[in-house]
């Protein structure tokens, strides 16, 4: 029997002219928003923030609004994750879609794409491209989803 580890991640949805960055991992054919695990001691926005200067060094973030959280159990070798993302509304002044940051994680690589690509680049968790694409039409409110992608 698989154990389940449980963790709380912080995610940054961060736009500009229509297009959303995000990090790409070609050797497995997903993608995902920057952010990443919060550690013990942290609020959500302290380790938003912390995992935002790891990733984008010499860039300055502001952290708004806390849109949403998705529950997401996916498998992990012989285990399985229940990931807690919680997704903000993320400001980057000097950070726009005409510049492409160099990913500190060499497998990863940023990517500006258009919000019509998110099924092509395969974001996860899948939720979030719903939720996303919703916000830019002007979608307001805290929404909470589940993917659950052991029982696919």
């Amino acid at each position: 029997m698989p154990q389940t580890i449980e963790e709380t991640s912080t995610r940054a949805i961060i736009t500009d002219q229509g297009q959303l960055l995000i990090l790409y991992f070609e050797e497995k054919q997903f993608s995902f928003l920057p952010g990443g695990r919060v550690e013990a001691g942290e609020t959500l926005q302290e380790g938003l923030q912390r995992e935002l200067r790891e990733e984008l060094p010499g860039f300055k973030f502001t952290v708004e609004s806390h849109v949403g959280q998705i529950d997401h159990l996916w498998p992990d070798g012989a285990n399985q994750r229940l990931t807690h993302h919680q997704f903000f509304l993320t400001y980057a002044a000097d950070l726009d879609a005409t510049i492409v940051p160099v990913s500190q994680d060499p497998p990863l690589v940023f990517l500006w794409i258009a919000l019509a690509d998110l099924d092509r680049y395969n974001l996860q968790p899948r939720s979030a491209r719903k939720r996303i694409l919703e916000l830019q039409r002007g979608a307001t409110g805290f929404w909470l989803d589940q993917d659950n992608d052991i029982l696919k």
